[in-house]
């Protein structure tokens, strides 16, 4: 099955690019997106353009001589750190894709951790928004430019609701937006010494 390149970096670039400055905008305001652009945000074909992007973002970048130069103009224009990165500035044709180069490694030390801290943050990023969940129901956070309620993001049936409502009255529930840019460091670690005893896919 031949994959259409050609068409699919149209469509992504054009899809990302016009949502990626859409929703920044919104995040720096602070503010939610009204109705009708909330409708057209939601239209774009997201998991088509995420597959696409998966594609492209794995293609071998040759001749190696181009990878430094096409990887040093991304990290300038989205202000990436290229001498915290594993491989640094003299090394940048090390990682063979970009999405190698999004998920590489950082120099030991580059992220300190506060020992005496209960709680760190688990990425790199700009906190957007923080809180205490008062209502599942009623709260409403932005995420990408849109507003979600916690029971509508995390797709809670009756029985979850009322399950952390009851838990409500023993315990606080906390939520923390954190927006990551395109040349922020992309692993995500355990914000704190805890115990998972349950995960969910969102789609």
């Amino acid at each position: 099955m031949r994959f259409p390149i050609g068409r699919c970096l149209s469509l992504t670039t054009l899809s990302a690019f016009s949502s990626y400055l859409y929703v920044r905008s919104t995040h720096i305001q602070r503010e939610s997106v009204c109705t009708s652009n909330e409708a057209w945000y939601r239209s774009l074909p997201f998991r088509e353009i995420s597959r696409c992007w998966s594609r492209i973002l794995s293609v071998n970048i040759y001749p190696r001589s181009l990878r430094n130069p096409i990887y040093k103009s991304f990290c300038r224009i989205f202000d990436a750190d290229i001498n915290e990165c594993e491989y640094g500035p003299d090394q940048l044709d090390y990682y063979a894709s970009f999405g190698e180069l999004f998920r590489r490694n950082l120099k030991p030390n580059a992220r300190p951790i506060d020992k005496e801290s209960l709680i760190v943050s688990p990425c790199d990023g700009e906190v957007l928004a923080n809180g205490l969940v008062t209502s599942v129901e009623l709260l409403n956070i932005v995420i990408k430019g849109v507003s979600y309620t916690i029971k509508d993001l995390f797709q809670l049936n009756r029985s979850e609701i009322e399950r952390l409502q009851t838990k409500q009255y023993k315990s606080s529930l906390f939520y923390a937006c954190i927006y990551l840019n395109p040349g922020n460091y992309h692993h995500f670690h355990s914000p704190a010494k805890w115990k998972i005893n349950e995960r969910r896919h969102i789609t």
